[in-house]
């Protein structure tokens, strides 16, 4: 008996949706929708009789006064009414349709956009794939159809995949892993059929090869498919008894979307503090309707955003956003590798392409031992991609060695190297705080309302550890756990965690462990804090990156005066919970004393400002070099130490302190000043000599 095989190819079709007045509003009042679907509003006068339709629009995000298309054609009151307003939606969003009746009053209806799934297609053609490189999202199929010259039967085999860490967000754990191996030997006949397809639902980096049953030994040509994260919309529904669910987890970049459902009060969207006190600025759907409504809002920042609405004043929900892997592309060309350095988070997984006639073989470099390990070699299988999971923070260096692949054969012969290093820095909110037996690091701290902490105690071992809002040292029942709509906490002690909070309410919060002995953490959040400029090399006296020799030194500036700054050399990040950061002396500057690949980074501070964001500079090649390393500084650098100080002496006169003092008193310092400038000048006027 022979069987047949039938392959049935469904894709999705754009929608219509058709709305029209009812008795009780508007028929259908809430729409799901996706891009390139279409709505029509019916305004036609003989299935109204009661009343008589003045206009109708749609419009975006709120903004009436924008109107994407409306009934009138000319928009004025006396030009003609259309009888159908149609509508086709380009990009996701919220959307809203009204209906305007010449009674002034107005029904309204709601469309929720999301983004259609994406269709890819990958030719395999007399055994090689086209293209090599496919890069999707979240939720997009990938079809591979199939043509040969000659009669041979192939299989499509997954090789190797690579997926971030999962469950990565603080204060929960999961037995997931970030994993980079081959897969189960699993294969699919694509050779009868000429066609095979996939859904994918997580993101990572998955390559595929062509197997026939002839010689499984020769190099074979690979597909690989990164999956990239796609935003997602989450709901909530608004009822007269409370929000479902109160509580909702999403990650940065997805829409959230309040819905109204079988209300009878009036109800808005309105974003709140832990104490239930209105935000300015914050997020706000308007005026409370008791009519079918929506809203959406997307969250970008880290941290937990409480809401509310009038119409349950004793309820309110939170949505916390945690961080999400994600899967970053770079281009390997003949030129170099962009962006290098490469920022990324621990758990990213990174996946390093080059173009079809190109092929690297990719070695890890350690400044340890000097020298490289493999990080991939295949015999078999010609890539055009090497992806690997980050998995713990600190600074990687890569060797890529080129290959050429000959036109005729799937061989290779040596060429040039490129070298391309990425810096992975721990999950970070807006700062973070180690927590130990013998306190915090930093033990004080000032940041903006809104802004988030997080503490972190994964790195001690078999310390247990939790945190608790306490009451201040001066209070009549000192450290004393804060009880309340204000009070925040861990829970119980634990060993190897981490907790967050977003700090909403200006004012000084006091932090401690029931493990540190009564050491403090202080907060202190500021309505409205300055920020102080982030550190950068000085363009006069130091070059960025590049081949130097060993005792070659980096001067580091700040904008921002009399600000202090922090550093590392072995890219991890400069913050105080780092035991291995510096502080920079302006005299010295940075010396670079250990040959390999280096990169400086670092912060600025300053008591009472907010500290400011990670400088990273390019990427140092340090090498011996034919002469010893000199202690001496030189003219240029003499100059910059000294107009740095010269512009701290001058903040220093002008600081408001000196308000206090007398005229006769103002003076003498000001003229002391003025001298102390001089000789600064004179001295660095005789070095230079």
């Amino acid at each position: 008996m022979t069987s047949l095989i039938c392959v049935v190819k469904v894709t999705q079709r754009n929608r219509d949706y058709s709305v029209r007045i009812v008795e009780d509003g508007l028929q259908p009042a809430l729409i799901s929708a996706a891009v390139q679907d279409r709505i029509w509003l019916d305004c036609s006068l003989s299935k109204n009789p009661s009343k008589t339709i003045l206009d109708a629009y749609i419009y975006k995000n709120g903004a009436k006064t924008s109107r994407l298309v409306s009934a009138r054609l000319s928009g004025t009151a006396n030009a003609r009414l259309v009888e159908l307003v149609s509508y086709q939606f380009s990009e996701p969003g919220l959307y809203h349709y009204l209906y305007v009746m010449t009674d002034l009053s107005e029904k309204r209806g709601h469309v929720l956009v999301r983004d259609k799934p994406m269709e890819h297609l990958v030719e395999i053609v007399n055994g090689r794939f086209h293209p090599g490189i496919c890069t999707v999202k979240q939720g997009d199929r990938v079809w591979w159809t199939f043509r040969d010259e000659e009669s041979i039967t192939w299989y499509l085999r997954e090789v190797e995949r690579c997926i971030p860490v999962k469950g990565s967000s603080p204060r929960r754990k999961s037995s997931n892993s970030g994993c980079c191996r081959k897969a189960d030997d699993q294969t699919y006949l694509i050779g009868c059929l000429g066609v095979l397809s996939h859904r994918f639902d997580e993101i990572g980096a998955f390559t595929y090869c062509l197997q026939d049953d002839t010689d499984e030994s020769s190099p074979q040509d690979t597909c690989t498919i990164l999956v990239q994260k796609n935003v997602k919309h989450h709901t909530i529904r608004v009822r007269d008894r409370g929000f479902t669910p109160r509580i909702l987890n999403v990650h940065p970049g997805d829409w959230v979307w309040w819905q109204w459902q079988d209300t009878k009060r009036q109800h808005n969207i309105v974003q709140v503090s832990h104490q239930r006190k209105v935000m300015p600025g914050g997020i706000q759907s308007g005026e409370p309707t008791h009519l079918s409504n929506a809203f959406s809002s997307v969250f970008k920042e880290l941290g937990i955003f409480y809401f509310a609405s009038n119409g349950l004043p004793e309820v309110f929900g939170a949505i916390v956003v945690t961080p999400e892997p994600q899967v970053h592309r770079i281009e390997v060309t003949d030129q170099g590798i962009h962006p290098d350095p490469l920022l990324t988070s621990v758990n990213d997984c990174v996946a390093w392409v080059w173009c079809d006639g190109e092929g690297y073989e990719v070695q890890e470099y350690s400044d340890a031992v000097n020298e490289c390990s493999s990080a991939s070699r295949s015999r078999n299988h010609v890539k055009r991609c090497h992806a690997r999971v980050i998995r713990k923070p600190g600074v990687y260096h890569f060797l890529f060695l080129s290959k050429q692949i000959a036109d005729n054969e799937l061989g290779t012969r040596p060429s040039d190297s490129l070298v391309h290093t990425i810096l992975a820095d721990p999950i970070t909110y807006s700062c973070m705080v180690e927590v130990a037996a013998d306190g915090f690091r930093p033990s004080t701290l000032t940041i903006e309302k809104s802004q988030s902490v997080l503490w972190t105690w994964e790195n001690q071992g078999s310390q247990e550890h939790n945190i608790l809002h306490v009451r201040p040292p001066q209070a009549d029942e000192p450290l004393v756990r804060v009880r309340g709509l204000s009070a925040f906490d861990s829970g119980p002690v634990t060993t190897s965690s981490t907790f967050f909070h977003t700090f909403d309410v200006p004012g000084t919060y006091f932090v401690t462990s029931e493990r540190t002995e009564r050491k403090l953490c202080v907060i202190d959040v500021k309505e409205n804090a300055a920020f102080v400029s982030p550190p950068k090399i000085s363009s006069t006296t130091s070059i960025d990156g590049g081949k130097v020799q060993k005792g070659h030194r980096v001067f580091l500036e700040c904008d921002t005066q009399r600000a202090e700054i922090f550093y590392t050399l072995n890219g991890s990040y400069p913050g105080e919970c780092n035991r291995n950061v510096m502080r920079y002396d302006k005299k010295k500057g940075v010396v670079l004393d250990q040959t390999g690949f280096v990169v400086v980074r670092a912060v600025a501070k300053k008591d009472n400002w907010v500290t400011s964001q990670v400088y990273t500079s390019k990427r140092f090649w340090v090498i011996q070099g034919d002469s010893m390393p000199s202690d001496e500084v030189s003219a240029e650098e003499e100059q910059f130490v000294a107009e740095s100080e010269e512009a701290d002496l001058k903040e220093r006169v002008s600081m408001s302190k000196f308000d206090a003092l007398g005229s006769f008193e103002r003076s003498l310092a000001v003229t002391i000043a003025f001298f102390l400038m001089l000789i600064l000048r004179r001295g660095l006027l005789i070095s230079a000599i």
